[in-house]
This record gives C-alpha cells, sequence and structure tokens, in this order.
C-alpha cells in the first residue's frame, strides 16, 4: 500500500488555466493600455489605481499560465519546470542587486525595484526558460 503524505510531487493547475491565464493577462494589459491612451480624462489616484490593479491582474494571469501543466507532463517537464523556477530565481535576485549599482555608475537616481515589478519580471523569465528548454529537448 502506498502512503500518500510522502509522495513528493508538483500539484499543477489543469491545462486549461493556460487559456484563462493568458485571457486574464490580456484583459489586464489591454485595460492599462487603454488608461494609458485616455489619461488625460482621469485623475491621476484614478490613473494608478488602474495601473497598480492591471499589474496585479497581469501577475495574476502569467502566474496561472506559468502554474499549469503542458499536455505531456512527465519527469522530464518536471525538470525543465525546476531549472526555469531556478533561473527565475536568481535573475529576480541579481536584477534587485544589479540595478540600483547600474544607476549609480550611469549618475541617474537610485531607484528601487518594487514588488511587482520583480515578481512579473521574475515570471516572464520562468516562462520564456521554461519554453526555450522544452524546444531544445
Amino acid at each position: 500500500m502506498e502512503n500518500k503524505s510522502n509522495k513528493k510531487e508538483l500539484v499543477l493547475l489543469p491545462t486549461k488555466f493556460k487559456f484563462i491565464g493568458l485571457g486574464v493577462a490580456a484583459v489586464s494589459f489591454g485595460v492599462h493600455a487603454y488608461f494609458k491612451v485616455s489619461e488625460a480624462t482621469a485623475t491621476p489616484d484614478f490613473i494608478e489605481m488602474v495601473r497598480v490593479c492591471s499589474m496585479s491582474g497581469l501577475i495574476l494571469g502569467v502566474l496561472l499560465f506559468a502554474l499549469s501543466k503542458d499536455k505531456i507532463e512527465d519527469e522530464m517537464t518536471l525538470l525543465i519546470r525546476m531549472r526555469a523556477m531556478g533561473a527565475s530565481f536568481i535573475w529576480g535576485a541579481l536584477s534587485v542587486i544589479i540595478r540600483p549599482l547600474v544607476d549609480i555608475a550611469s549618475g541617474d537616481p537610485v531607484e528601487m525595484m518594487n514588488g511587482q515589478t520583480v515578481i512579473l519580471s521574475m515570471l516572464f523569465v520562468f516562462v520564456l526558460v521554461h519554453f526555450l528548454q522544452k524546444r531544445n529537448s
């Protein structure tokens, strides 16, 4: 008899969540683009609220896309997924460390990256590395 509590398996969302995630990301991007174009008619507080909400929606959409299963999920795809997670974590850590140094070297005022920017860049790196490694294997 197999003990289910000792089974170490990555829990992923069903494949259809790739399409749901892409839809959420597309709607969020569209809302952000619409209000960026019509910025003159809205108050600055409203524009900032839309920016934060659309960025959160974009993060949610890419996260749903990243956490959904592929059509064929085997040990190789799980290894590729883990490598992509490692690469995205390294990317996030290095970008937080290097960006202020680049700002100092270029003479620009030092701006720290906010959490949404770091998470979104890590998710995009994950999706890119995952796609490239799947394609090359």
